[in-house]
């Protein structure tokens, strides 16, 4: 069992970090959050000698926030052991997940059909073409590193599991192919790592440059990172190393694109390096920290620095929090996107001074 002083500790603690680190509060309205936490009946639990009850308050606690990026993580040293009351799931944690099911179901359907009626085997993240040649088209759900590799070739392993590499394999096969438009999915897009983001707007771009912000609450102090890429491994960030020369680019997005799956869509539309389709995405702005206890028990939660931008000349800062609205918006049904032919029809028709 937990000794009460340190519930006690631990409760004062997380009011602290969430009052001082929380960087989603401003947006939701929140002045003081132990204010708000302590409005809730749950939070007398938060100290409780019972490891249970204690689970359940921070996990209720948390999950109120409605923020996918925070959580808690019990500890069984102390008797709080995970069971089907830990989660009290707000509106929007389940009902953004319902949508990825759905969304996942439709696009596997769509996949389904392609490869049968072409005689392939694709994945999702393989690139499937239009049958006019013109449309190039895959998917991908996270954005990950996985290069442990020396110099020399690129191991098979590593194209497919390191997004960046992904991106490379693919969009160099579309290039011998003859693709002119490209259509990325990602539209059930979990986040991940800022720079492999990075490198992707920069991989779009036409002149081997992303720019990404980064705003501090504490100070207002604002980071701005300049990445260029050198996906040639030829050891020059140049031209050559990018393709926003060679396609036109559409993104696909839906309410539930997270985290560095909306800042992708966000910054692509600001810096015009492609058109947005499908549904405003799904924020998480903030960049996540994670704090310990010092009895083990940890919790995520949005940290005080948000990506967005920076608009030198107006000094104002846009977070990402609200979503990359689509040039081109669906409501209900994404069956059609998922669809190579049917959303490469649609841009056809929507798009027409982009048919060049």
């Amino acid at each position: 069992m937990q000794p009460h002083s340190l519930s006690l500790f631990n409760k004062k603690l997380y009011y602290f970090m969430m009052d001082s680190f929380y960087g989603l509060a401003k947006q939701k309205g929140i002045t003081s959050m132990s204010d708000y936490l302590d409005t809730f009946d749950y939070s007398k639990n938060l100290i409780s000698d019972d490891g249970e009850s204690r689970l359940n308050a921070y996990g209720r606690s948390i999950d109120m926030f409605n923020d996918l990026h925070s959580g808690y993580s019990a500890s069984p040293y102390f008797d709080e052991v995970n069971n089907k009351d830990y989660h009290y799931e707000q509106t929007f944690n389940k009902d953004r997940f319902d949508l990825r099911g759905y969304l996942l179901s439709e696009r596997a359907s769509a996949l389904k059909k392609y490869n049968a009626d072409h005689g392939t085997s694709h994945k999702l993240n393989d690139m499937r073409y239009s049958a006019d040649g013109k449309y190039g088209y895959f998917s991908f759900d996270t954005f990950e590193t996985f290069s442990t590799f020396d110099d020399g070739e690129v191991p098979e392993a590593t194209l497919l599991t390191d997004t960046f590499y992904l991106f490379i394999k693919n969009l160099n096969e579309a290039k011998e192919k003859g693709a002119k438009r490209i259509i990325i999915d990602d539209t059930c897009n979990l986040g991940g790592y800022v720079t492999i983001m990075a490198k992707l707007l920069a991989l779009m771009s036409k002149d081997n440059k992303a720019e990404t912000y980064l705003r501090c609450d504490g100070n207002d102090a604002v980071l701005k990172t300049t990445v260029r890429v050198d996906s040639n491994r030829d050891g020059k960030f140049d031209v050559s190393d990018c393709f926003g020369n060679d396609f036109e680019f559409y993104i696909l997005t839906s309410n539930f694109s997270f985290s560095c799956g909306n800042a992708f869509p966000f910054y692509a539309a600001h810096y015009d390096l492609a058109k947005i389709l499908g549904a405003r995405s799904g924020g998480g702005e903030c960049c996540v920290f994670e704090y310990t206890f010092p009895t083990g028990q940890s919790f995520r939660y949005s940290s005080p620095y948000h990506v967005g931008y920076w608009d030198e000349g107006k000094k104002t800062y846009v977070g990402n929090e609200y979503g990359a609205n689509p040039d081109l918006a669906v409501k209900n049904d994404f069956h059609d996107l998922y669809d190579l032919e049917s959303v490469a029809a649609t841009i056809e028709k929507e798009f027409p001074a982009h048919n060049a």
